[in-house]
């Protein structure tokens, strides 16, 4: 459905059925969506923004693998031909439910980024202590310590505007919006 992460940009339909919902449309993107026990869809029913549940064995199914640029990521396609699917949220509450997982999967990227800033930040003041040029370390010249300076600062700024979005969106503080905007920026 492409890159819009804005809910009016959704476009899979949804129908009434004898026994719950049935999804119709694609979905791109869907990470190990081959490994997972259930998978969760919005779509459109109507007007109104519905999530409901689906099993990924559901006959008509397609689970495609595409390509990506992150090799360490299994991505997918899914293609659903009248899949039956068990509604979860409708309305308001999809609404609620759809901004609440997204900011939530914000964060949860911001976590696994954090972590390698991390571990760059480690492997450069590992080298920068080992790496010789003029009969000493690299490290003990003030350009490359101010250089090491630099990636600790932007690293801790980015533990702590990931841990206070973190913290504000899991209690509903009204600052979680912008928490978690600042912590994508940083």
């Amino acid at each position: 459905e492409g890159s819009n992460w804005d809910s009016s940009s959704i476009q899979m339909k949804a129908e009434a059925g004898n026994s719950g919902i049935t999804l119709s449309g694609t979905k791109q993107l869907v990470m190990d969506a081959e490994a997972a026990n259930t998978i969760l869809v919005v779509a459109r029913q109507g007007d109104d923004l519905i999530v409901a549940v689906v099993d990924p064995s559901a006959e008509g199914l397609e689970i495609t693998p595409t390509s990506g640029m992150d090799l360490t990521r299994r991505f997918y396609q899914l293609d659903f031909n009248n899949i039956a699917g068990e509604l979860l949220a409708s309305g308001e509450a999809a609404e609620i439910a759809l901004k609440r997982s997204i900011q939530t999967g914000i964060i949860i990227a911001c976590a696994d980024m954090l972590g390698g800033m991390d571990w760059a930040l480690k492997t450069t003041v590992e080298y920068a202590q080992t790496r010789q040029q003029f009969g000493k370390a690299i490290g003990s010249y003030q350009a490359v310590q101010h250089q090491c300076a630099d990636m600790l600062l932007l690293s801790e700024s980015s533990r702590s505007a990931t841990y206070y979005a973190a913290w504000a969106l899991n209690e509903g503080n009204e600052e979680a919006d912008q928490a978690v905007n600042i912590a994508k920026a940083y």
